[in-house]
């Protein structure tokens, strides 16, 4: 059996891990970065937004990335009014295959190799020693043996579990999405969509993002809580038939988003998770392309400290963690208990919502007058609205 040694496995190739092995091999290093599938970026389990300023802080956006660029939204209620949200920041919609791709290419040109349909099995360390990783590389059993090992392997991460982390996920902590890449799709193609109802997609929204050419990524999220009530495909089935009935559908996916604040525990000896392997999502957009990146840039940095220290400890590692939280963590614990306050309003609230917003002038309808106008129609929100702002 072929044998091979890194200092660093980074286990899945999405935008997390791939810039953990970019930042990791940039320092000198000898980086994997282990993907199970045989494309990177593909298949394309997201509907592919992201915020422009965001993006630019993390890297050079290349044109050939962007399907479509977006200067507005649109939230749409449950018996059909719109209202156009004021202009915001501005946004991207992009094509995750060749985003994606580059990403590991620019890990590649910083030193780490990049393996396709590279499939770990399992993951053990002897006390004190490497890690030894079992897996499969295009059908040959192979051996790896690492100093350390990043786990950015998605919501289903084995990596956290081998390590010893409770990455277990109640219903009411993931959303089940089902989306379509739909052409002949008539509507603005600069601006977004968010559709809300509890008959919809309870839980969570549906959207339409569009890529420009008349093609769009129509999808809903689902809370697991209300998975059995309500079924993700034939609700985005009933939901296409009343708003897109002569859209075709090219592409369809389906898959979960884990929508907590983040793990109690992502850190173990000489492990770190990344990514939705971490629940870094944003709980209430569901939302994790440049959270992931930023947990990526993260998690390598700590990796490198630790080894150069020559110490991989759970308590060394937490310091991991603990830059987390200041980053996004709290962030995302606040945006968490907002979603919970959101998931309890009921339909003819987001109706009643929807029509006096659209009474207000285009420049005061932003997010915040969005919920004090929830707030002020229907009291019995402010409780639970103002434990949002407690930690």
């Amino acid at each position: 059996m072929i044998k091979y040694n890194f200092d660093i496995v980074v286990v899945g190739a999405g935008p997390a891990g791939s810039r953990a092995a970019q930042k990791a091999a940039s320092s000198g290093l000898s980086v994997l970065l282990a993907e199970k599938d045989r494309d990177i970026g593909m298949p394309v389990r997201c509907a592919e937004g992201v915020y422009e300023n965001e993006l630019a802080e993390l890297v050079e956006i290349d044109e050939h990335w962007i399907s479509q660029k977006i200067t507005g939204s649109e939230l749409i209620s449950p018996d059909g009014h719109r209202v156009q949200a004021a202009d915001a920041e501005k946004g991207y919609i992009l094509n995750r295959k060749v985003f994606d791709f580059d990403l590991a290419v620019m890990a590649s040109e910083a030193g780490a190799e990049v393996w396709t349909e590279t499939f770990v099995h399992r993951i053990k360390r002897e006390k004190n020693g490497p890690f030894l990783l079992s897996a499969s590389r295009k059908g040959e059993e192979i051996e790896i043996l690492s100093k350390f090992v990043i786990g950015a392997d998605g919501v289903e991460s084995r990596v956290g579990r081998w390590a010893g982390i409770d990455t277990a996920l109640e219903l009411s902590g993931i959303e089940s999405c089902f989306q379509y890449t739909m052409t002949n799709i008539k509507i603005d193609p600069n601006i977004v969509r968010f559709f809300v109802g509890r008959e919809l997609a309870p839980g969570g929204y549906a959207w339409v993002f569009p890529k420009g050419n008349g093609v769009a990524n129509v999808g809903l999220g689902i809370l697991g809580t209300y998975a059995k009530r309500v079924n993700p495909e034939k609700s985005l089935k009933k939901f296409i038939a009343r708003y897109f009935p002569n859209g075709s559908v090219i592409s369809q996916t389906a898959g979960g988003v884990p929508v907590l604040p983040g793990l109690k525990r992502m850190v173990s000896d000489g492990v770190i998770l990344a990514g939705d392997a971490a629940r870094q999502v944003n709980p209430l957009s569901g939302g994790g392309i440049v959270t992931g990146m930023l947990a990526g840039d993260l998690a390598a940095s700590h990796a490198v400290r630790a080894l150069a220290e020559g110490d991989i400890s759970e308590s060394n590692l937490k310091a991991y963690q603990k830059e987390w939280d200041k980053l996004k963590g709290r962030e995302n614990r606040r945006f968490y208990k907002l979603k919970k306050t959101i998931d309890n309003i009921e339909d003819d609230v987001f109706n009643d919502l929807v029509s006096r917003m659209s009474e207000l002038p285009l420049e005061k309808r932003t997010v915040f007058a969005f919920f004090k106008k929830v707030l002020f129609s229907h009291p019995g929100l402010i409780v639970d609205a103002a434990k949002l702002f407690l930690k």
